[in-house]
């Protein structure tokens, strides 16, 4: 059985084009490898609103061995919660009382080496608090 000259040239390319493009990707992750560190996430944040109160629970998913810091700061800077969380438990839980806020906006700030995410709120009195989450 013979094969042909033609058959197999095109195999080798096919070949030589897949393992030049593996060789290429990985190098770069040699090269740079803060690169694809730079990309994931350490953590997730999600605010939810107590229902019938003026309570806000803050919901963070963290990389085990990451360092948070969380920022509750008004729209003028002013910061009324500050707080440094080293555990080492994967998820951080806060209820949050804004009962003594004033109307205005207001920032959830989380910062890691890695990542910064703000979330913002609004509060409106009418009769009785109103809460917005951004």
């Amino acid at each position: 059985m013979k094969i042909s000259k033609t058959l197999i040239l095109p195999c080798v390319l096919a070949l030589a084009i897949s393992l030049s493009s593996f060789t290429s990707e990985f190098s770069e992750k040699v090269e740079n490898p803060q690169k694809e560190e730079t990309t994931k996430k350490t953590f997730d944040v999600y605010l939810v609103k107590v229902p019938n109160t003026s309570k806000v629970k803050l919901l963070v998913d963290k990389n085990a061995d990451a360092r948070l810091r969380i920022l509750l700061t008004g729209k003028d800077g002013k910061v009324y919660y500050s707080e440094i969380n080293d555990d080492k438990q994967s998820k951080y839980r806060r209820l949050f009382d804004i009962n003594d806020l004033t109307d205005g906006v207001y920032y959830f700030e989380l910062y890691s080496k890695k990542q910064t995410l703000i979330k913002e709120i609004r509060i409106q009195s009418a009769s009785e608090k109103l809460v917005s989450l951004l």
